[in-house]
C-alpha cells in the first residue's frame, strides 16, 4: 500500500523544485493545442472522407466529445490526487507496477516526443512557411513567392532552419513557463482563435460560386485541376459521390481524432506539477474538458461547416484524389498543404497571412508541449532515482533544464539523420499507437486507485464520487480504457492507419528494441542503488514530494 509517508532520502531531495506557474486556462489552452489546435485539422482533412467513406464526421467528433468525459473524467480525478510532475509515470509506478511504469513512460512516451518535436519543427517551414509562401505568389501572381516556397522546401535549407527553431524552442524552456506561457497566449492562441473566425466568415459571406471560382484561379496558379476536372476525374478513378451511411467507418473516423484529443490530456498531465489549483478537482476537470470543447468547436467549423459549404461533389472528389491519388491533382498539393484550402475563400494576402499564423501557432507549440512533458518524465524519474540525478536539476527559473536539452539535442541529431535518411521517417508509424498503450495504462491506474492506494484515495476529492458503492473513477477509467483498447484495434485493423504495412516495420522494430533495454535498464539500476544502500521499491510506496 502506498500512501504519502516518504522516506528520507529515498527521494532525489525533498521537493521537486518547479514553479507553480499555470493557471488551469492555461493548462485549458495547453491541453487545445497539445492536441493539435487548428492544425490538427490538416492531418484528417482529406484522410477522413477518402479513407473512411460513408463515415460521419459530424457524429465522430459528437462522440470523440462525449467519450472524452470518461478520459478526461478519470484523469483530473487522478490528477487532483498527486499532482505532480511527470504525473503519467507517477500514476504507472504506484498504482501498477514500476518496471511497467517506468518503461511505458520512458519507451513508450517520452522517447517518441523527441521524433515530435523534430517533426513539429520541420513542420513550421513543410506546412507553414512553405504554403504560405506558395499561396502568396498563387494569389498575387508573384512568382518570387514560388521560388522561395521552393528554396524553404529544399532538404538542406529545411534543415537549418529546423535546427535553428529547435534551439529557440530550448531557450525559451529553459527561461521557466511564464515566458512560453506569454507565447502561448499572445501568439498561439490569440492567432488561432482569429483564424478560426476568419474561417467562420469566409463561409459566411462568400458564395459558393466564388469560392469555386476562386478554386479554379488558385489552381490555375499552381498548374492543378479546376473544379469540375476534380470531379470527373475522380469519377474516373472510380469514386462514387452516393456512399450510405456507415456506423464502422464513423466509429473508426472517432478513433482517428480521438488520437489527438486523448492524447492531449497527457502532455497537460506531466505539467501538473506546474499547475495552480491542481488540487482542486473540478478545476482541474473543467481546465482539461475545456481544451476538448474547444477543439471540437474548431473541428465543427473545419470540418462539419467546409464540408458542407465546399459540397458534397468537389469535398468528396478532392479528398479521394488527395489521399489516394495526390500526383493526379497537379499543383503539388502534397507539397502545398491543406491549410491553402482555407485560403481560397478570400485569396487575399493580408488574410492569407492571418489565418496561416493560426496554423502556425499549434505548429511551433508541438515543439515544445513534446519537450516540455518528457523533460518533466525524465525529472520525475530522477527525482526517484531511477534516471541520473543530472536528469533532475532544477534551475532557479523552475526548469528542468539539462532534462530540456537533453531532449532538444536527441530532436537535432534526429533531424540531420532524417535528412540524410529520409526512409527511417517510417520510424513514427507506430509512435501514435504506442502513445496510445501509455495512455490505456493510466487509465487502468485510474480503475485500480481506490484499491491499490487507499489512504490516498480517501484523502482525495474523487473518494467523494460513487455510483452506488463503485467508485466513480473506477467507472470512468473502465470506459476510457475499453474505448482506448477499441483505437488500438482499430490502428491494428483498418489498413488506411498504416501501423502493420511493410514499411513500418522500422517502426516496431524500434519500439521493441526500446522496451526491452528499458526494461533492462531498469532492474539493472534498481540493483545498482540496491548496492549502493538505497531500495527503489520505497520511492514506489509513496507519492512524491511537491
Amino acid at each position: 500500500m502506498a500512501s504519502d509517508t516518504t522516506t528520507p532520502g529515498v527521494f532525489l531531495r525533498q521537493s521537486s523544485g518547479v514553479v507553480r506557474a499555470m493557471s488551469p486556462r492555461d493548462g485549458m489552452y495547453f491541453g487545445y493545442l497539445s492536441a493539435a489546435g487548428l492544425y490538427g485539422v490538416t492531418l484528417f482533412f482529406f484522410f477522413g472522407p477518402g479513407a473512411f467513406p460513408g463515415g460521419s464526421i459530424l457524429v465522430a467528433i459528437l462522440l470523440n466529445l462525449l467519450i472524452g468525459i470518461g478520459i478526461f473524467g478519470a484523469y483530473s480525478m487522478l490528477g487532483s490526487a498527486m499532482p505532480r510532475s511527470g504525473a503519467d509515470y507517477v500514476y504507472q509506478s504506484r498504482l501498477l507496477h514500476p518496471a511497467l511504469g517506468f518503461t511505458a513512460t520512458f519507451a513508450g512516451l517520452a522517447f517518441w516526443q523527441f521524433f515530435f518535436a523534430f517533426l513539429a519543427a520541420s513542420t513550421i517551414i513543410s506546412g507553414g512557411l512553405v504554403p504560405l509562401f506558395s499561396g502568396i505568389g498563387a494569389i498575387t501572381g508573384a512568382h518570387g513567392w514560388i521560388s522561395a516556397a521552393n528554396w524553404l522546401a529544399n532538404n538542406h535549407v529545411s534543415l537549418i532552419f529546423t535546427v535553428v527553431f529547435l534551439l529557440i524552442s530550448g531557450v525559451i524552456m529553459v527561461r521557466g513557463m511564464r515566458l512560453y506561457l506569454g507565447i502561448q497566449k499572445y501568439f498561439m492562441i490569440a492567432f488561432t482563435g482569429l483564424a478560426i473566425v476568419l474561417i467562420a466568415i469566409g463561409w459566411l459571406v462568400v458564395s459558393h460560386s466564388t469560392f469555386v471560382s476562386h478554386f479554379n484561379k488558385f489552381e490555375h496558379a499552381v498548374g492543378g485541376l479546376s473544379a469540375s476536372q476534380v470531379v470527373s476525374k475522380a469519377a474516373a478513378l472510380g469514386y462514387h459521390q452516393h456512399v450510405p451511411f456507415s456506423w464502422g467507418n464513423t466509429l473508426a473516423l472517432t478513433a482517428l481524432l480521438g488520437i489527438g484529443s486523448y492524447l492531449s490530456c497527457m502532455w497537460q498531465t506531466e505539467l501538473l506539477g506546474e499547475m495552480k489549483s491542481a488540487r482542486n478537482l473540478g478545476r482541474l476537470f473543467a481546465s482539461m474538458m475545456g481544451a476538448a470543447v474547444m477543439l471540437t468547436v474548431t473541428y465543427l467549423v473545419a470540418f462539419v461547416w467546409t464540408y458542407d459549404y465546399v459540397g458534397q461533389p468537389l469535398m468528396g472528389s478532392f479528398s479521394f484524389l488527395a489521399f489516394g491519388h495526390s500526383s493526379v491533382l497537379g499543383g503539388g498539393w502534397a507539397f502545398r498543404g491543406v491549410q491553402s484550402f482555407f485560403l481560397i475563400p478570400f485569396l487575399n494576402v493580408f488574410l492569407a497571412i492571418l489565418i496561416f499564423l493560426g496554423f502556425l501557432g499549434p505548429i511551433s507549440q508541438s515543439m515544445f508541449n513534446t519537450t516540455l512533458a518528457s523533460s518533466r518524465i525524465y525529472l520525475s524519474q530522477s527525482f526517484d532515482r531511477v534516471l541520473p540525478a543530472w536528469m533532475g536539476q532544477v534551475n532557479k527559473r523552475g526548469a528542468p533544464a539539462n532534462a530540456i536539452w537533453f531532449g532538444t539535442g536527441i530532436s537535432i541529431v534526429l533531424a540531420v539523420i532524417f535528412l540524410f535518411h529520409p526512409a527511417l521517417t517510417e520510424v513514427l508509424a507506430a509512435g501514435y499507437m504506442f502513445l496510445t498503450l501509455s495512455l490505456i495504462w493510466s487509465l487502468l491506474a485510474a480503475i485500480v486507485f481506490p484499491y491499490r492506494m487507499k489512504e490516498t484515495y480517501e484523502a482525495a476529492p474523487a473518494s467523494r464520487y460513487k455510483v452506488g458503492s463503485i467508485p466513480l473513477i473506477s467507472i470512468l477509467g473502465t470506459i476510457g480504457f475499453a474505448f482506448m483498447v477499441f483505437t488500438i484495434v482499430e490502428f491494428l485493423s483498418q489498413s488506411a492507419f498504416g501501423i502493420l504495412a511493410g514499411t513500418a516495420v522500422v517502426s516496431w522494430v524500434t519500439a521493441g528494441v526500446l522496451v526491452v533495454a528499458t526494461l533492462i535498464y531498469y532492474y539493472v539500476i534498481s540493483a545498482v542503488r540496491k548496492r549502493a544502500g538505497i531500495d527503489l521499491r520505497w520511492a514506489f510506496r509513496a507519492v512524491p514530494p511537491e
